[in-house]
């Protein structure tokens, strides 16, 4: 999610005056939030969770049916990002700490000083921004770091390449269990001269297209990944679902159906297919059988 959009905000409280004085009293726009929605009790927030994907809620400590700590340990199990902001009485406090180790954001005492709050909402909104880009700077990495971990297994024979990367596979959670795999490799022909023409972007454009095309054709497949070598795009194959055919014949029938489609592509490719391997460890031997 865009880190610019407004946050979506949900206050709880069984006093309505009281949620009635949250909602005018901070000028949400002015901090980046959006108020989704307004509740009397915790179970009634509970229910509607998913559906309102909150940022941040708002809480009384002291609620009947369900406390305002009970709220977050259920909120925060569900879902660790959201953010939770809660409000207690003073005599509360020993209460307010235990939520602050449950992992609740911060708490404001009654009576409400509403700038003090709105200093509040403010460090969560910062405090949501900057998970957000961590999160998208892991997802990057993690990204690269399959792409390199598949590129690396192409130059491995398949008992170095498991030896060598087995904690790697782990921590990306491959599927190292199907009983079939392949590779095989979709070859651009006129990649140069497509390029010399409309530029690297537009070509580049074209070939996510293409790729987004094949990974379609083959989406009930529990590993599906690919990796993209010069003018080749290496897919990588792993299924394990009963099938009537061999993963190879299945793999044959659909790039054959494919191929003839897409006649008229502007891209002009061909296709290699790798003998099937038991093995994720042997699939270098199907990506050899497939150039």
């Amino acid at each position: 999610m865009n880190e610019n959009q407004p946050k979506r905000i949900l206050i709880v409280d069984d006093n309505a005056m009281a949620i009635d004085a949250i909602k005018s009293n901070v000028d949400w726009p002015k901090l980046g939030c959006d108020l989704a929605g307004t509740f009397s009790n915790a179970p009634e927030l509970l229910d509607q969770l998913g559906q309102l994907a909150p940022d941040l809620i708002i809480s009384d400590i002291r609620m009947p049916g369900m406390t305002g700590l009970e709220l977050a340990k259920s909120v925060l199990a569900i879902n660790p990002a959201i953010k939770i902001i809660l409000v207690s009485a003073y005599d509360d406090f020993d209460y307010a700490r235990q939520a602050i180790r449950v992992g609740v954001f911060d708490y404001v005492e009654k009576p409400i000083h509403f700038d003090y709050l709105s200093q509040v909402i403010a460090k969560a909104v910062e405090k949501i921004d900057q998970e957000r880009l961590l999160l998208a700077e892991f997802t990057r990495n993690r990204q690269a770091m399959e792409q390199k971990f598949y590129l690396d297994l192409l130059n491995y024979m398949p008992a170095e390449g498991e030896y060598a990367l087995a904690s790697t596979a782990e921590y990306l959670d491959i599927p190292l269990a199907c009983p079939q795999y392949l590779c095989f490799i979709v070859r651009i022909l006129n990649a140069q001269q497509r390029q010399s023409v409309f530029g690297i972007q537009h070509y580049h454009v074209q070939l996510l297209n293409l790729i987004a095309d094949v990974n379609q054709l083959f989406a009930d497949c529990r590993l599906l990944r690919q990796v993209t070598i010069a003018n080749q795009v290496v897919f990588f194959l792993g299924h394990d679902l009963a099938l009537s055919q061999s993963l190879y014949q299945l793999a044959l029938y659909r790039l054959t159906d494919f191929f003839n489609n897409h006649q008229d592509s502007p891209l002009a490719f061909a296709i290699g297919i790798g003998d099937e391997v038991p093995s994720f460890w042997q699939l270098p031997l199907s990506f050899n059988d497939a150039k």
